[in-house]
């Protein structure tokens, strides 16, 4: 398995954050993050620099290398409140999808009440 795409499933589990809603996020097809895991594979760069986009405070050498660097640790500890940004990130991001999906199913709703109009009032054409 790519080391890289094991400390990604890492960082997303320690944070709560779902497989599905990580490739959603990134763009990626269903199960394609999944499968490169369960697989041993791994994934493109442009992924995986839309990773290091979505979680800026992620520390890429330990991403991509597996070592920690310690002055960007200790800059992190200093700069960062208590709640991580990756969970106020994703919990944001979470709102966002919840929102345009509302969006989606209301403008769907609209839609299928329209249509149960007309067709309404053409059962009733039929009646008469």
């Amino acid at each position: 398995m790519s080391e890289i795409v094991k400390r990604i499933k890492e960082f997303i589990d320690n944070e709560g954050i779902k497989v599905a809603a990580l490739e959603k996020q990134l763009g990626m097809s269903n199960n394609s993050f999944r499968k490169s895991y369960n697989n041993g594979g791994s994934i493109g760069t442009d992924k995986l620099e839309n990773f290091l986009r979505q979680f800026p405070h992620i520390d890429a050498n330990w991403l991509l290398f597996g070592k920690r660097n310690e002055d960007e640790k200790s800059i992190k500890k200093a700069t960062e409140p208590e709640e991580s940004y990756t969970k106020k990130h994703h919990n944001n991001e979470i709102y966002k999808l919840q929102l345009e999906y509302i969006e989606k199913l209301s403008a769907e709703k609209a839609l299928l009440e329209h249509e149960n109009k007309i067709l309404r009032e053409q059962l009733e054409k039929c009646k008469k």
